[in-house]
C-alpha cells in the first residue's frame, strides 16, 4: 500500500514537472537515465560474481568486523547501501545470519556507498570529456552482452550501466545549466537553523521519491556545479539525503520476519542520530570538512569534493556513535521490536518461515523453504501419531529410546476418521503455500537453482503421500491388531513399529551437528527398512508355508507391508532432503549426469571425498577387526563395518 501511494506521488510530481518546465524534463530524464545506468551495474556484478557477495555472507556469520567490512565492500563494488540492506534483511528473514552480523554489514554498506559521491565528483569534473566516451563504451557494452558467457555478459552490463550513467551526468548538468539562465534557486536559499531543517527535509523528501541517495547526491553536486545551490544548503540536503535512504530498508524489512525489522529500525536509529547531531553542530563540522579537504589537495572551490568528504564523514561518525556500545544498541533494537513466540498449534495449519524478502535470492528463498519443508514435515508426522492414536510427548518418549514402544504399545489405537478430511484440515494449505512460493522464487532465480527447488518440491509431495499412504492401511490396521491370531497380530505391530522407528531415527537427527554422523544414522535406516522387508526377508513366505495365517491374511499384509516400505522410503527420501541435502543432490547428479570416461560427473567432488573417507575408515576397522579378541567388540567392529558397506552401496553407485 504504501509503494503505490509513493508511486502515485512521484507520477504525480513528474507530470506537473513536464508541464511546468522544459529543464524539469532534461534534468529528471538524466536522473532516469543515472537509475537506470545503475540496474545495469548491479546486474552486471551480479553476474560477473555469481552471487559472490550473497555466497560470502552466507559464511560471515562470527565476527563483527567481517561482516562490516563486507558490507562496506559490496556497498562499494554495487554502488547501493540500501541493496546491501535489502539483501542482508533477505539473509536475516531466512535466518542465515543473525540480527549482530545483519546490522554490522548494513553499518558497513553506509561507508561503503559514499564511494560512489567520490566517483561522481570526478565525473562531474569531467563531463565534457565523459560524454564523448559514452556511446563507445554503450557501443562495446552491448557487444559483450550478446555473448553467451555469463561473464562476458556481466562484462557487458557494466559497460552499458557506465556508458548509461556518463549521459545521464551529462543531462543533468546540462539541465541545470540551462535552468541557471532563466532562474536563480539561489534567490530561495534559506539561512540559520530554519535554513539547515528546510532543506535537511528536502534531501529527505528528494530521496524517498528517488529512492536512491546516489541520484539525491547527483542532483545536490549538480546544483553546485551549476551555482543553483550554496555550500551550506548542499550539506543539509545530504544530511537528508542519508536519513531519506534507510525507507528502502524500511520497505524492505514490511514483509520480513522480526530481524529484518530490526535491522530496517537500527539502520533509521543511526542515521538518524547522526543527522541530529550533524544538524546541530554543523557550523563546527563545515571547518573540520574544509581542513580534511585543503590537506587532501583540494581547493576552496572544489565544493562536490567537499561535498564527497563530507557524505564519507558523515556515514565513518554514524558508525562511530554505535561501535563502542554494538552489544548494547543490538540489544536496545531487539527490545523495540519484541519477538514474537511462534505457537506452532496456532501455526499448524499456515507457514511460518516463508515471506517476500527472502523470495528475491535464491540461497535466502531455498533456505526459507528448506525451514517449511521441516515445519511440513513436523506437521505430517503429528498427523501420522494420531493416526496411530499417539501424540507428541509419546514421539518425544520414543525418541529418548525406542525401546520405550513396548511400553506405550497399549496406548495405540488406530484413528477411525476419515484421513482425508484431516489432510485437508491440517496440512493442504500449507503444501498449497510451500508449492506457490517455491514456483514465484523460481521464477524469480531461473537456470541453475532449478534442481534445487525441484528438489524441495519433492520432498513436500513425499510428505503428503505418506500422510494418503496411510489411509490405504488405515483399515487393516484397526482390523487386525484386534484380530485373534497373535502371528497376524504380531507382524502388524510390526508394522507400527517400523514406521514409529523410522520416524523417530529421523527425528534425532535434528540434535547431531556433525555431517558424517547424519550420514550415518540415514543409512542406518536404510538399511533398516531393507532389513526388515518381510516381502524380501523370506519371512511372509514362511508364514504362508507353514498355514499361520490364511491366504487372506497374507494378501493383505503383503499389500500392507509394500505400503508400509513406501511410507517408510518416503520419509527417509524427505530426511536426506531435510538434513543431508548436499549429498543427496550430489547423489542424484551422479546418477543423472556421469562422465563417460570415469563414470564420475564433475560436480561430484564432495561426494567422493566422502566415499573416500568411509573407505579409509572400513580399512582401519577391518584392520582393528584382525587384532581384536574380544568377541563382543568384534561384534560392534563387524556392525560397524555393515553399516559402512550399506553406506558405500548406497552413495557409490
Amino acid at each position: 500500500m504504501i509503494k503505490k501511494i509513493f508511486g502515485i506521488a512521484i507520477v504525480v510530481v513528474l507530470l506537473y514537472g513536464f508541464y511546468h518546465s522544459e529543464n524539469f524534463g532534461t534534468i529528471s530524464g538524466g536522473i532516469a537515465l543515472f537509475l537506470f545506468g545503475m540496474i545495469f551495474l548491479g546486474q552486471g556484478f551480479k553476474e560477473l560474481t555469481g552471487g559472490g557477495f550473497e555466497k560470502v555472507l552466507k559464511k560471515i556469520t562470527n565476527k563483527v568486523w567481517k561482516s562490516m567490512t563486507l558490507g562496506a565492500f559490496g556497498a562499494a563494488v554495487m554502488q547501493s547501501s540500501s541493496l546491501v540492506t535489502i539483501i542482508a534483511i533477505s539473509f536475516l528473514s531466512a535466518d542465515l545470519i543473525p540480527l549482530a552480523q545483519g546490522i554490522a554489514i548494513s553499518l558497513g554498506s553506509n561507508i561503503g556507498t559514499t564511494t560512489g559521491a567520490w566517483i561522481m565528483a570526478e565525473l562531474g569534473t569531467k563531463a565534457g570529456g565523459i560524454s564523448g566516451y559514452a556511446m563507445p563504451i554503450i557501443v562495446f557494452g552491448l557487444l559483450f552482452l550478446i555473448q553467451k558467457s555469463k561473464n562476458l555478459k556481466g562484462i557487458g552490463n557494466i559497460l552499458l550501466g557506465i556508458g548509461v550513467v556518463f549521459i545521464g551526468v551529462g543531462y543533468i548538468q546540462e539541465g541545470f545549466s540551462t535552468l541557471s539562465k532563466s532562474i536563480n534557486l539561489l534567490e530561495y536559499s534559506v539561512d540559520g537553523f530554519r535554513g539547515v531543517l528546510t532543506f535537511v527535509l528536502i534531501g529527505m523528501v528528494f530521496t524517498l521519491l528517488l529512492q536512491s541517495s546516489h541520484a539525491t547526491i547527483l542532483l545536490i553536486m549538480a546544483a553546485l556545479w551549476a551555482n543553483q545551490v550554496t555550500y551550506e544548503n548542499a550539506l543539509c540536503l545530504t544530511i537528508g539525503a542519508n536519513i531519506g535512504t534507510t525507507f528502502t530498508g524500511i520497505l524492505g524489512s514490511l514483509n520480513s520476519n522480526v530481524n529484518g525489522k530490526r535491522l530496517a529500525i537500527a539502520d533509521v536509529l543511526s542515521k538518524t542520530i547522526t543527522g541530529i547531531i550533524f544538524i546541530f553542530l554543523l557550523n563546527q563540522i563545515i571547518p573540520i570538512v574544509d581542513l580534511m579537504a585543503s590537506t587532501i589537495g583540494f581547493s576552496e572551490t572544489d565544493y562536490a569534493f567537499k561535498l564527497a568528504i563530507f557524505h564519507t564523514f558523515f556515514n565513518i561518525i554514524g558508525v562511530m556513535l554505535v561501535l563502542p556500545f554494538y552489544g548494547k544498541f543490538v540489544k536496545f533494537v531487539e527490545y523495540l521490536i519484541p519477538e514474537k513466540k511462534i505457537n506452532l498449534e496456532e501455526n499448524f495449519i499456515r507457514n511460518i518461515y516463508l515471506n517476500e524478502a527472502s523470495i528475491e535470492l535464491p540461497n535466502t528463498a531455498i533456505a526459507s523453504l528448506i525451514k517449511e519443508t521441516g515445519h511440513m514435515y513436523d506437521n505430517s508426522i503429528i498427523i501420522l501419531m494420531k493416526i496411530l492414536g499417539l501424540t507428541s510427548d509419546d514421539l518425544k518418549y520414543l525418541i529418548e529410546d525406542s525401546e520405550n514402544y513396548q511400553i506405550i504399545k497399549n496406548k495405540i489405537k488406530i484413528y477411525n476418521g476419515d484421513i482425508d478430511r484431516l489432510y485437508g484440515e491440517k496440512i493442504k494449505i500449507l503444501f498449497g503455500e510451500i508449492m506457490d512460493f517455491s514456483a514465484q522464487a523460481q521464477a524469480k532465480n531461473p537456470g541453475e537453482y532449478f534442481e534445487e527447488f525441484s528438489i524441495i518440491r519433492r520432498a513436500n509431495l513425499n510428505i503428503i503421500e505418506t500422510v494418503k499412504t496411510l489411509k490405504h492401511i488405515q483399515r487393516n490396521l484397526e482390523r487386525f491388531l484386534n484380530s485373534s491370531n497373535q502371528s497376524i497380530k504380531t507382524e502388524y505391530e510390526k508394522i507400527i513399529f517400523d514406521m514409529i522407528y523410522v520416524i523417530t531415527e529421523i527425528s534425532k537427527i535434528k540434535e547431531v551437528s556433525e555431517h558424517q554422523k547424519k550420514i550415518k544414522i540415514l543409512a542406518s535406516i536404510g538399511k533398516y527398512i531393507s532389513d526388515n522387508d518381510i516381502i524380501n526377508n523370506g519371512k511372509i513366505d514362511e508364514l504362508i508355508r507353514n498355514k499361520i495365517i490364511s491366504n487372506e491374511m497374507a494378501t493383505s499384509l503383503i499389500k500392507d507391508t509394500n505400503y508400509k516400505n513406501e511410507i517408510c522410503n518416503k520419509l527417509l527420501l524427505v530426511g536426506e532432503i531435510l538434513y543431508n541435502r548436499e549429498l543427496f543432490k550430489e547423489t542424484e547428479n551422479k546418477r543423472k549426469y556421469k562422465n563417460k570416461d570415469n563414470g564420475i560427473s564433475k560436480r561430484n567432488k564432495k561426494l567422493e571425498k566422502l566415499i573416500s573417507k568411509f573407505k579409509k575408515k572400513k580399512s582401519n576397522l577391518k584392520a582393528k577387526l584382525a587384532k581384536e579378541k574380544n568377541k563382543d567388540k568384534k561384534l560392534d567392529i563387524r556392525k560397524e563395518i555393515e553399516e559402512i558397506d550399506f553406506i558405500l552401496e548406497k552413495y557409490q553407485n
